[in-house]
């Protein structure tokens, strides 16, 4: 394609400065319906009758889209409505359905295979790499991959298999089955996600609280000092890598850390405080505006009470929201606390792992919604 010239002597080919401006301008995504593999449209002239590519009078279209407007379903003045106002920007992110092949539970990772295990890979007790069981028994289990940028934002992810690319500053582009995500020219996560075979992430380079991860030229997985080279892994019990623990920090005033009896003392004298589990198992306490864990320290800050929107310590600052703080019965007449989310994912579809020992427990407790306490109080292998 990249050869053809049509009558006026203009190639399909079309420079890379025009192609950014023409993804820049769409939202990187389909500008009608916001899917993430597209190609780059003429809207008019069209490119049989165009004298050069001029990126105001182009668009980015799904291969859907773009089968409606030649068969002339879609108008060109729907394309140019949609060009002015753009499906991505309307939503904030492009998104598309992946069909990797999932049967086996296999991901590639650089140089390194990855089979059998439901959780592959928790950063700061944040599982960004797992599978989940599916009711589709053509494809039994689904992929969730959650990606950062270099300041632990979230910058895309695929939750059951839909790739979700978040816009904000970030260049999402689809090159056939290829998908990468970068700002500027550093390239958050390129990944190969030919169907029918296991999803493979390819480039890796981001941040997450104190943890950074990145793959080198070779294939290396560097996760901090350790790195993972031609590994192949399979069947562990809890997680392939745990990479960093929960992030927590100690109280302090003026400067100075306050004596961990202190705290406990002040725990101790407060009543209704604990924050329990979905085993009914104390995991920390709230106190004032803090979530404490058993070690009486600072694991996450809470929002206002009514709101009761627990967030993580990522440095010495609150960062990524977890979920919500709900008061619970525990026993005897006494309150506690759980911190719960009411589904599998977040407003805007980053999906969130759940234990299916969790899952199975639904009906025998006293609070509605799943657990996610074990995200800053509790040793991800023992949730």
């Amino acid at each position: 394609m990249a050869g053809v010239v049509n009558k006026f002597g203009l190639k399909r080919y079309i420079p890379s400065e025009i192609r950014k401006r023409i993804r820049i301008d769409a939202g990187y995504g389909c500008v009608i319906c916001g899917g993430l593999f597209v190609d780059y449209e003429h809207i008019e002239p069209e490119f049989s009758k165009a004298v050069e590519h001029d990126p105001d009078k182009m668009t980015l279209l799904c291969s859907l889209c773009h089968d409606k407007v030649t068969k002339k379903i879609f108008s060109k003045k729907k394309v140019w409505a949609a060009k002015l106002n753009p499906k991505t920007k309307q939503k904030g992110f492009s998104r598309d359905v992946l069909d990797p092949e999932n049967t086996s539970r296999t991901v590639f990772i650089g140089s390194s295979e990855f089979s059998m295990q439901q959780v592959l890979l928790v950063i700061h007790n944040k599982p960004v790499l797992w599978f989940s069981e599916s009711k589709d028994s053509d494809s039994p289990y689904e992929l969730n991959f959650i990606f950062h940028d270099k300041n632990s934002n979230v910058a895309g992810f695929v939750n059951k298999n839909i790739f979700t690319g978040v816009l904000v500053e970030n260049d999402i582009s689809a090159q056939g089955y290829t998908i990468q995500v970068k700002k500027s020219r550093k390239i958050f996560v390129e990944i190969e996600a030919k169907g029918g075979e296991p999803l493979r992430i390819n480039k890796l380079n981001f941040q997450y609280g104190k943890a950074k991860v990145s793959l080198k030229g070779d294939g290396t997985l560097i996760l901090g000092n350790a790195q993972y080279e031609r590994q192949k892994m399979s069947d562990c019990n809890s997680a392939a890598i745990l990479f960093h623990g929960a992030p927590n920090t100690h109280f302090k005033k003026n400067g100075r850390i306050i004596n961990k009896l202190f705290v406990a003392v002040k725990l101790a004298l407060r009543k209704n405080n604990s924050i329990i589990n979905y085993r009914g198992m104390r995991v920390g306490w709230v106190f004032d505006n803090t979530v404490v864990t058993k070690d009486y320290l600072i694991a996450g800050f809470i929002g206002e009470r009514g709101e009761g929107i627990v967030a993580s310590i990522i440095g010495d600052s609150p960062n990524d929201v977890i979920g919500r703080l709900v008061e619970t019965d525990i026993n005897d007449g006494e309150k506690g606390w759980v911190v719960v989310v009411k589904d599998e994912e977040s407003e805007i579809g980053e999906p969130i792992w759940i234990s299916p020992k969790d899952k199975s427990t639904m009906n025998s407790r006293f609070f509605s919604g799943y657990d996610v306490s074990y995200r800053i109080l509790a040793n991800f292998s023992e949730h």
